[in-house]
């Protein structure tokens, strides 16, 4: 999955609350669903091996927008993904991730959830 998430605007009926339980249970889907069928066998099975949420700051499509990209402060759904990303790190589909990943989330280079 190249890139994917909501371009439509909140006064279309898609609040950040929405858009932020869109993303977990897509993400959800993406990391569990396998298929002995259709799936990769070198990846137990699973449909997706990649995916990556649209868009970081968005000027025109912001709906999605992880952070503000004038201010580069955190939006609400930017909350819901480090939320979800630190749930993974602590255990939740862990087991199913190949690689280790970090999330850049501030200008010193940190990173989330840290090393």
């Amino acid at each position: 999955m190249t890139e994917y998430g909501l371009l439509m605007p909140e006064s279309y009926g898609f609040p950040p609350e929405l858009v932020g339980q869109f993303m977990t249970d897509t993400f959800d889907y993406f990391l569990t669903t396998a298929d002995p069928d259709t799936g990769l066998p070198a990846d137990a099975n699973r449909l997706v091996q990649a995916f990556c949420w649209y868009s970081v700051a968005d000027t025109v499509y912001a709906t999605s927008n992880l952070f503000d990209p004038e201010t580069r402060a955190i939006t609400p759904v930017g909350e819901v993904f480090r939320d979800y990303v630190a749930g993974l790190r602590q255990g939740r589909f862990w087991d199913t991730l190949k690689v280790p990943f970090r999330v850049p989330l501030d200008e010193a280079g940190g990173e989330y959830p840290p090393p």
